[in-house]
């Protein structure tokens, strides 16, 4: 069945709870390593962020098609393949979707899939309880 855009959108929101702890953890290494005086400070924070979110979304697709939103709201995700390769792209277009203004995400309001799991062929189910 496909969840409904609340349950995605909590789903959405339960992970960035978590990926602001994992920020909060992976910080103070980021300012040990980051030199204060390098020119492009900002920008390797926040790719160094992303990349770090990168590895929370992928690790826990890998495993079993779900993060901890998602087992949260009972929703995973469907592949037809576990290549790595596969849930690198997934991200990507997933952040492209987000980055530009969330018009990735929009079909998700009309109860539809979002374009990165068009493109690809996944979809999101809401899991019912057993």
């Amino acid at each position: 069945m496909q969840p409904t855009p609340f349950k995605y959108l909590m789903s959405f929101f339960y992970d960035i709870i978590i990926q602001l702890g994992i920020w909060l953890t992976i910080s103070p290494l980021l300012l040990f390593v980051i030199e204060d005086n390098y020119e492009y400070k900002t920008i390797l924070y926040q790719l160094s962020y992303w990349i770090i979110s990168g590895f929370y979304y992928i690790f826990s697709w890998v495993r079993g098609g779900q993060t901890i939103g998602m087992k949260a709201w009972r929703l995973q995700l469907l592949v037809g393949t576990k290549n790595i390769h596969f849930f690198v792209l997934r991200y990507l277009l997933a952040s492209a979707g987000l980055f530009f203004f969330a018009i990735g995400y929009i079909p998700i309001i009309f109860r539809d899939r979002p374009f990165h799991d068009k493109i690809l062929g996944s979809k999101i189910i809401y899991v019912q309880s057993e």
